[in-house]
């Protein structure tokens, strides 16, 4: 994971992509498909960024730390869209998560809503 962050921060998509499809990462795998979605938007191939950010979803769906995890991820990527929708599935999930729904606030007084 360490890797896949220091090759995003470089802004070396070309080996992030490569590093990450190359491997598996066993609980956080939803991680890796994280970054490989990442390295395809930033490459402008937005069609296969939302397949793997999909599959990314899909792979956290089961696990709260998970949810959280790739909320986080979104956000720090500055994917509003993305981190909101993640962080709902958690309220949706567990409605008593009150740090979830003040991620959602700052999301909204971010975008003035």
């Amino acid at each position: 994971v360490s890797r896949a962050h220091c090759l995003a921060t470089l802004q070396d998509w070309r080996t992030l992509e490569k590093m990450v499809k190359e491997q598996s990462w066993n609980e956080m795998d939803f991680l890796r498909l994280a970054y490989m979605a990442r390295a395809k938007r930033e490459s402008g191939r937005e069609s296969e960024y939302i397949t793997f950010w999909k599959e990314a979803d899909h792979a956290a769906a089961s696990s709260l730390t998970a949810r959280y995890m790739l909320a986080r991820k979104a956000y720090e990527w500055k994917w509003l869209p993305e981190a909101e929708s993640v962080y709902w599935s958690i309220v949706r999930m567990r409605p008593d998560q009150v740090r979830a729904l003040g991620a959602l606030h700052k999301i909204y007084t971010l975008r003035k809503e």
